[in-house]
């Protein structure tokens, strides 16, 4: 993605010996206004990588792309937020009524477990103990190019394979959809026993997002999967769950992790805080 969208646009029509580090930084540079940083020096890495090979090869003599005049900068990250409790409420109660098939399994594993997009989406029936209340998480799905999904036999990480803990909420969803084999989340016109292709993806989201404008609420849907992974961790946490479970059940590394890029402070918690802090300070001397 970063060579087809990226790199080969900006550098594929110039011969390799002509990409030097005042081409690189020009690069940056025209990429920061669009680019975080370290989506940025990713791309350095890569083509580091792959400029290498051509050194070894004894094509160019010095690597441009590991050049110490290199400066990277970008766009500052943005922060993703958990949904508020309220919000959270709002869309249990307004939104996944309105929604059916796998637009329902889809959003309710979203806002029930925090698995990742592509681990839902890889997801089958079989996977699931419906008696012990767990699903088994051992694969994710990839759009590597064009259209057709591909299914991965490992998860995004090396802790990504887990069994997260059905909700009772969760479990009445997949019980009134169950079905015996398969994959759960499928496109209005899946081929048979074939992960939802990338479009397929697409449409499924729009009518999540129209269910969501039709209740009258307002979620920034672009990043769902991703504040949901946050609100499940924030919640867990505000619920007084320990940090373990939490890594656990997101699929982490470590909890330090987990705690630092998950967690995010809410104004109701916020609030018993300082009314703790109130308290302290009436009873000072």
């Amino acid at each position: 993605g970063y060579l087809k969208n990226h790199i080969y646009k900006a550098m594929g029509n110039q011969d390799i010996t002509e990409i030097t580090p005042d081409v690189v930084q020009s690069y940056i540079s025209e990429k920061a206004a669009e680019l975080t940083g370290k989506t940025i020096k990713e791309h350095i890495t890569l083509m580091a990588e792959i400029f290498d090979s051509a050194v070894e090869d004894g094509i160019i003599t010095r690597n441009p792309f590991k050049s110490k005049r290199l400066k990277i900068f970008g766009k500052q990250s943005t922060t993703v937020q958990a949904y508020e409790e309220e919000e959270f409420k709002q869309f249990e109660q307004r939104v996944l009524p309105k929604l059916e098939g796998s637009e329902l399994l889809y959003a309710a594993i979203c806002f029930y477990t925090g698995m990742r997009k592509g681990e839902i989406c890889a997801l089958r029936w079989e996977e699931i103990d419906f008696t012990g209340r767990r699903l088994h998480v051992c694969r994710t799905i990839i759009w590597p190019k064009q259209n057709r999904g591909k299914v991965k036999d490992k998860p995004k990480t090396k802790n990504g394979e887990r069994d997260p803990v059905i909700m009772p909420q969760l479990l009445s969803i997949l019980l009134a959809n169950r079905q015996e084999s398969g994959f759960l989340i499928q496109g209005k016109r899946s081929m048979e026993d074939e992960p939802i292709t990338n479009e397929a993806y697409q449409r499924l989201k729009e009518r999540i997002d129209n269910a969501i404008k039709e209740s009258g609420i307002h979620f920034d849907f672009r990043s769902l999967n991703r504040r949901c992974r946050h609100t499940v961790a924030t919640l867990m946490n505000n619920a007084g769950v320990d940090e373990k479970t939490i890594e656990d059940q997101l699929g982490h590394y470590t909890a330090n992790f987990t705690r630092q890029r998950y967690m995010n402070p809410q104004r109701k918690q916020v609030e018993k805080g300082m009314e703790k802090l109130s308290n302290y300070m009436s009873g000072m001397a």
